[in-house]
């Protein structure tokens, strides 16, 4: 793809799409949005002259078929987004996706098929291996300074808007790509697989809470062990007035890590602490990074360091580092893993890539 002039970005998605993937996309001066497309041409209208998007749309076919857009970049529910993604796909164009990439795994099966048809670029917005604190985690796991590690233990608890205020929407139900499971810990079986390796199974128990009528689940305790033989036992809820946010711990025969945030922001203040058998109490390390110095929300800036390599890739002419459409249909397949165990009660075998059928 020609690099002489900046690349045209189509968005689809008025709501998360203006709040964060057009700014984000925005820190790049190698592209521009061209395009946006909502629920409706009037409700698009608005979101644009905010933003100051030349083109506005209310069919997003439109701007998927446009010859104004050289990639499309998709901010919507799970449930829409592969329609959308595959009719980009046949039109050549490259598509930057949501996580997960489906409400199911068959849907994120066809959607990367085609990619591999069109020998498409498609990247997935897993954002914690952006964050610098996330990434001296794993430069010192890769080091092996903590031994051999034992297990991994990752709570996530948060109350988020919806459930506090309780209300009804696509985020409520599991079916159609909602849910803590769906919605947060795609996340984290991106980074636990970043970090650690391959899951080889599942053991999952899914949960509402008493009060709540809506379908989607808010809790979760789930168990993996990995291909190197350590555990990973989670704990998450989305409904924890208080909760003391999201961290994790792995433990080493060797020493003990701690990565944590208790605030609000998902990708803002992580800290990072170690302690070694000779260490008589853990150390914080310190760990720059330009996230926690912005005064908005941190995922636009994660979400832009992504967005800087979706375009390397299309201006390269191939496909960029990562996260692929294949990451995204590796966690769609940990994903169906979590509710089979949780609907059977038993424990999902998963098969390692390359070893087999998933």
């Amino acid at each position: 793809m020609p690099v002489s002039e900046p690349l045209k970005i189509g968005i689809v998605g008025a709501g998360f799409g203006a709040r964060v993937i057009a700014p984000a996309f925005r820190l790049d001066d190698r592209c521009r949005i061209e395009a946006i497309a909502g629920s409706s041409e009037k409700k698009t209208a608005t979101t644009d002259e905010s933003l100051g998007i030349t083109r506005h749309f209310g069919d997003w076919r439109e701007l998927v078929n446009s010859a104004y857009v050289d990639a499309v970049a998709i901010a919507l529910p799970p449930a829409m987004q592969p329609q959308v993604a595959v009719a980009a796909l046949h039109e050549g164009k490259a598509v930057f996706c949501e996580k997960p990439l489906a409400p199911s795994l068959q849907e994120a099966q066809e959607l990367v098929a085609v990619a591999r048809d069109a020998k498409a670029v498609g990247m997935v917005d897993f954002i914690f291996p952006e964050i610098a604190a996330w990434q001296e985690t794993k430069r010192i796991l890769d080091e092996e300074q903590l031994g051999v590690l034992r297990q991994a233990v990752l709570v996530w608890h948060m109350e988020t808007e919806g459930n506090r205020l309780g209300l009804e929407g696509w985020k409520n139900h599991t079916t159609k790509g909602g849910g803590l499971v769906n919605m947060f810990l795609s996340h984290s079986f991106h980074y636990l697989e970043w970090l650690f390796g391959h899951v080889t199974s599942v053991s999952a128990s899914l949960f509402r809470a008493p009060d709540d009528p809506r379908p989607g689940e808010t809790g979760a305790l789930i168990a993996l062990t990995m291909e190197s033989g350590m555990t990973v036992a989670i704990t998450a809820n989305a409904y924890s007035f208080g909760g003391e946010g999201h961290h994790l711990t792995v433990y080493g025969d060797e020493g003990k890590m701690t990565l944590g945030n208790p605030s609000a922001d998902y990708v803002k203040n992580f800290t990072l602490s170690v302690r070694k058998r000779t260490d008589d109490e853990a150390k914080r390390l310190p760990v720059s990074d330009a996230i926690d110095d912005y005064e908005g929300d941190g995922r636009i800036v994660a979400v832009g360091r992504l967005a800087s390599r979706f375009l390397d890739g299309l201006a390269a002419d191939g496909p960029p580092p990562g996260p692929g459409l294949e990451d995204g249909l590796r966690v769609q397949i940990l994903l169906d893993a979590v509710f089979r165990s949780h609907e059977t009660g038993c424990r999902i075998d998963i098969l390692v890539p390359g070893n087999g059928p998933a």
